[in-house]
């Protein structure tokens, strides 16, 4: 663990801020190149270490709260009480405070990590049986709510990515998937379906692999049969596409046809802890493949194999892919 004694405020809140900006959004060549030449100085590279060592804490705390029933119980109340924090501070010290008092996208993040009803860490996914008529698939870094109080079924995605198969049963009300992209309420409504909604920094995307969904917007809504898509974004729902296959994560697979090397970086770096950059003279690359989804270390050497290209790695949080 690094010393912070003597390690200057300044570098350590330019380690903190350099952590969200890169996790938080697709930073751009110039971006990346600031964060590098950043890196460079012994002293900013012991202030990025403490942060990733802050980072690994919060991952720890998540992983027992999983673990651990009561304490599990004590974060599924929809608003976290005086007492609920009090407990958690007993049981973790100061570091659970000041883990509260990032208010940042990152910090939201993990927080639905640990508070969630059901969540998947990065890296990983999981499948959910709810109900006898209601199975869920978490995809990587996802976490959702679920109310199946009455006659009512509720699930609200508050991060990620989740594949819904739901048999509706006679007399029962429609199942509603909700999620809020940009502050924009969005909804899903289905009767007997299977579908996968996707939330990301772009937009919604809804595919529906069997009967009937409805997607509501903030204006309007639109009805989807099986083997269509369409997505949610600044300009309102796209033209509709068409689906053929479930998605390919849900058996460990990440599927590239016809994909750039940016694009395909960019997907990776879902289920990849840290970051995947590529060189702009390798970003136009084609690929096409099936690569472990789940194995990232393994889907890079792969990728190496398959494309005229270098895969360097700068420590465990920096991936670099070049022209080879």
């Amino acid at each position: 663990m690094t010393n912070t004694s003597s390690m200057p405020k300044q570098s350590l809140e330019a380690a903190a801020y350099w952590f969200v900006e890169l996790r938080e959004q697709q930073p751009d060549a110039e971006t990346r190149l600031q964060f590098e030449d950043w890196l460079s100085d012994p002293e900013h590279q012991s202030a990025w270490q403490k942060v990733l060592d802050m980072h690994s804490t919060f991952e720890q705390f998540n992983q027992h709260q999983q673990q651990n029933p009561a304490l599990h119980s004590v974060l599924q109340q929809p608003l976290v009480s005086r007492r609920a924090v009090l407990k958690c501070v007993a049981l973790f010290g100061v570091s659970f405070m000041t883990y509260l008092a990032a208010r940042t996208p990152f910090a939201k993040s993990t927080w639905y990590q640990m508070a969630a009803d059901y969540s998947v860490p990065v890296g990983q996914s999981a499948q959910f049986p709810l109900a006898q008529h209601i199975q869920l698939w978490l995809n990587t870094n996802s976490a959702v709510d679920v109310n199946l109080a009455d006659t009512r079924n509720q699930i609200v995605l508050l991060q990620g990515e989740v594949f819904v198969e739901h048999a509706g049963r006679v007399g029962e009300g429609a199942l509603q998937v909700s999620t809020n992209w940009q502050d924009q309420p969005l909804a899903v409504e289905s009767g007997h379906c299977q579908f996968n909604l996707y939330q990301h920094q772009e937009g919604c995307e809804l595919s529906v692999y069997q009967g009937e969904a409805i997607f509501h917007g903030r204006t309007t809504s639109k009805t989807l049969q099986a083997g269509q898509q369409i997505s949610w974004g600044e300009n309102g729902f796209s033209a509709l596409g068409t689906v053929k296959h479930l998605p390919g994560w849900r058996d460990g697979k990440l599927i590239a046809q016809g994909m750039s090397l940016q694009a395909f970086a960019s997907e990776l770096n879902r289920y990849r802890q840290g970051f995947i950059r590529v060189e702009p003279d390798a970003q136009a690359l084609n690929i096409d493949g099936v690569f472990p989804a789940f194995d990232s270390d393994k889907a890079l050497e792969m990728l190496a194999s398959s494309l005229p290209v270098k895969v360097s790695k700068v420590g465990p949080w920096w991936v670099q892919i070049a022209l080879a």
